[in-house]
């Protein structure tokens, strides 16, 4: 995404300032009256402008804000359309024109502002530019708006998408890089066959994985993760060094990485469940890995895996370690 998020939200913050300012500029500059319904279609404007603000101090509830601008841009694009058909005179009467019903409006606060005169008619054009009126500028600007909020709403998901299948494409190719690793020290160092047999025996299943995020990636033109070669390495290394530390190494290695697996894949279905409903085949299959990942975990600690003793600094390093190639695949 070569637009980033945060710039269409600077755009958007810009051009509801630039509209807000051009409108008071009218108003107090221009010396020309609006009536209670142009009132009344600023304050999406104003709503708008503390929302985008909101996102960028605290993007945690995004999806919750973008809701919130789609909404407003729909009022606001209903209400320039009633200003419009009034002005046209499709609609014959406004009760929202009316002074007697104006009180919503703060009506003491609005004519101190107009040093009381009387508000202007909603049906009457008092401004023009380029022939348009403003409230058929703002039927243009509140359509953009929903359009440019819709599509980065569309963009947050698919976003989502990109980094799960990222991360987990590089997790699973990950997984697979250790047992080959172990695989290849046990070969060379440790002839225990059950061991090497049942450390295939989840290899494969990590493989069913890679594939199917492998076939994701291209098709839905995702890019993977540039920390692949660092990973593969690493993984080698990690699974190879665990067996020469003994088998009981080799297994906490294997419960600690599928563990931080599982509890990721967890959090990827929750994500699907509550936000990304209809990405249902691909919560079948987060829901199948987690499990086959949970298994491996509990063959592990049946081998003999646990953190005892000095054993808990390796379980807390490999975990860590794991975590932070997490966080990094999702982006990089």
């Amino acid at each position: 995404m070569k637009t980033t998020i945060n710039t269409y939200f600077k755009i958007a913050l810009t051009i509801n300032v630039l509209i807000i300012t051009a409108v008071l500029y009218i108003q107090y500059f221009l010396n020309i009256k609006p009536c209670s319904v142009c009132f009344l279609e600023r304050y999406p404007y104003y709503l708008s402008i503390v929302i985008i603000l909101i996102y960028f101090i605290n993007k945690k509830f995004e999806n919750y804000l973008l809701f919130s601008l789609i909404l407003i841009s729909c009022i606001s694009f209903l209400l320039a359309l009633y200003h419009s058909g009034l002005e046209l005179g499709f609609i014959k009467d406004s009760t929202l024109c009316k002074a007697s019903t104006a009180d919503y409006l703060n009506k003491d606060t609005i004519l101190k502002n107009l040093e009381n005169n009387t508000l202007p008619s909603c049906k009457n054009v008092s401004f023009k530019f380029v022939g348009l009126s403003l409230a058929s500028y703002n039927i243009l600007s509140s359509l953009s708006f929903l359009m440019l909020y819709c599509k980065v709403f569309l963009w947050i998901k698919k976003k989502k998408i990109a980094e799960m299948i990222r991360v987990n494409h590089a997790g699973e190719r990950g997984a697979i890089k250790i047992y080959e690793g172990q695989l290849k020290a046990l070969q060379l160092f440790n002839k225990d066959i059950e061991l090497q047999n049942t450390i295939k025996d989840m290899r494969d299943h990590e493989f069913e994985h890679l594939n199917f995020f492998e076939n994701e990636i291209v098709e839905r033109k995702i890019r993977p993760t540039a920390f692949l070669p660092l990973w593969d390495v690493l993984g080698t290394v990690l699974g190879f060094g665990t067996v020469l530390l003994g088998k009981k190494a080799t297994t906490l290695c294997t419960s600690a990485v599928e563990e931080v697996i599982g509890e990721h894949y967890g959090q990827q279905i929750d994500i699907l469940s509550k936000e990304i409903k209809e990405e249902k085949v691909l919560k079948e299959k987060f829901v199948k890995f987690r499990n086959d990942e949970l298994e491996h975990k509990n063959t592990a600690e049946n081998l003999g895996a646990n953190n005892d003793g000095v054993y808990f600094i390796l379980d807390s390093i490999i975990k860590n370690c794991s975590k932070i190639a997490i966080n990094i695949s999702k982006k990089y």
